[in-house]
């Protein structure tokens, strides 16, 4: 899997150099928008893969707050502590390369590019 996303990622950082030279090239008329719909598709598409891939580890970081908010009864408070700790220390999430993919980064690589 992390070989597969790296390779969309390489394909959507080629795809924007490549559509602007398309658009450099052919002129900005409406003919060649019809031709370089496909960079635009295979550019979106990669990012809302990265997108909905770092909701993942959103929703996560999420799960530990809301165990921690339940309550489940009398004395089961160091245990519900102990499960809050686990969750925290597990980080959970969507890894790329053992980095942790957040939708902050997937935000500065967009704005990067």
């Amino acid at each position: 899997i992390q070989l597969g996303l790296l390779a969309f990622l390489a394909v959507a950082a080629f795809a924007i150099p490549a559509f602007m030279l398309d658009y450099m090239l052919l002129g900005p008329c409406f003919a060649t928008l019809r031709l370089q719909m496909p960079h635009i598709f295979v550019v979106f598409g990669v990012l809302r893969i990265f997108f909905m891939a770092s909701t993942v580890t959103g929703k996560c970081q999420r799960v530990a707050p809301l165990i921690n908010s339940m309550d489940f009864g009398r004395g089961t408070d160091q245990d519900n502590r102990n499960l809050v700790e686990y969750i925290q220390n597990s980080a959970a999430g969507f890894y790329i390369f053992d980095a942790r993919l957040t939708t902050g980064m997937v935000v500065k690589f967009t704005y990067v590019w």
